[in-house]
């Protein structure tokens, strides 16, 4: 956040920098996950990409900001493609042939290496579980990356749907589109985009979890250069007029938000002091599988699964499973408590 409000300092003054920090600290992507709800290894990509950015639009100096980026494989295998994104900006509208095509390449291979070599010694199966996000391309990763460059109309058509579109409009709106007149930094974020929309997975487009994090930097960095570049054409003022009615609507849903759903992350409650007493009876070095939401409880521990998995686990732990309602999704459990008229169920399930 210091990062992004002293390069939009720097660019746009303290009244522009002001109006860039009040969007960062209503964004939903930013509050959510730079809040820690949850931490993930994309957090420490993301800062190392700021510092990395910020010292690129800054300092002119490409070398620090590589060596910060390439950092970011021994974080997470999913870092590769941004650090190829980063090398095409920079082969592009750089024209640093050596670092770009370095970057470029070097970032796609180190991916293939950690997902076809090493994560698959970490898990029982020895395969890559998350390739399964891409299972409509194919069944391995080499044969889902074929099918991608060598099918594009495929590729375009399942880009083209209303949940990418949703995605993308929930990602710029907040910022009335003002990015888009940031000149070429987008490109950064593009590979990382691409790859949450080509994902089946819907949380990798839901803007509150952490596949989106990476591009809030690279958005703010691109809002912020194109408002100096508005302001330099003299269109500034006429673009915020437009501009500001979506920048409140936004700004007030965020508030909303935060106060009727995301304070009750922070209050712990019953239920939570309970699930504690029942993880504390499991031996230390006993092999557990546990549910989505206590799974986050538990990972100091050597042998975890996540539940349904079991693997040789000694003891299960699952919370929330309601055996009124047969197995099946939220829409089947729905129809059924429709016909037996528990609309209270029906709220829960919703809500």
């Amino acid at each position: 956040m210091i990062l992004i409000y002293k390069f939009a300092l720097k660019k746009l003054g303290k009244s522009g920098s002001n109006l860039v920090l009040f969007l960062l600290v209503t964004n939903i992507t930013f509050r959510y996950m730079g809040g820690f709800n949850d931490f993930h290894m994309d957090i420490v990509i993301t800062f190392l990409f700021t510092l990395a950015l910020y010292l690129l639009f800054t300092k002119k100096d490409l070398y620090l900001p590589s060596i910060l980026i390439f950092l970011t494989i021994f974080a997470k295998e999913s870092a590769g493609i941004a650090i190829s994104s980063f090398g095409l900006f920079v082969l592009v509208f750089r024209k640093e042939k050596v670092a770009g095509t370095l970057l470029l390449f070097g970032g796609i291979l180190a991916t293939l290496f950690l997902v076809k070599s090493v994560i698959p010694l970490f898990n029982n199966s020895g395969t890559y579980e998350f390739a399964s996000y891409y299972s409509h391309f194919g069944k391995t990763t080499g044969e889902q990356a074929f099918n991608m460059f060598f099918h594009p109309l495929n590729t375009l058509k399942y880009i083209f749907n209303p949940s990418n579109l949703q995605y993308f409009l929930l990602l710029f709106l907040p910022l009335a589109f003002i990015p888009f007149y940031g000149g070429s930094i987008l490109l950064i974020g593009l590979l990382t985009f691409v790859q949450n929309l080509l994902s089946w997975y819907g949380f990798q487009k839901d803007i509150t979890v952490q596949y989106s994090y990476l591009l809030v930097p690279i958005i703010f960095f691109a809002f912020i250069n194109g408002v100096a570049n508005l302001q330099q054409a003299g269109k500034w003022d006429k673009v915020l007029r437009r501009a500001k009615p979506v920048m409140r609507f936004f700004i007030v849903l965020s508030i909303i938000s935060f106060l009727l759903l995301h304070v009750r992350f922070y209050i712990p409650t019953r239920d939570v002091f309970s699930a504690h007493k029942i993880m504390n009876l499991v031996p230390d070095k006993a092999s557990l599988s546990a549910s989505n939401n206590l799974i986050v409880h538990l990972q100091y521990r050597k042998d975890l699964y996540r539940f349904p998995e079991i693997g040789d686990a000694q003891y299960v732990l699952f919370q929330d499973i309601d055996r009124s309602v047969p197995d099946g999704d939220d829409s089947q459990k729905i129809n059924i408590l429709l016909k037996e008229k528990n609309y209270f169920r029906i709220f829960k399930i919703i809500f």
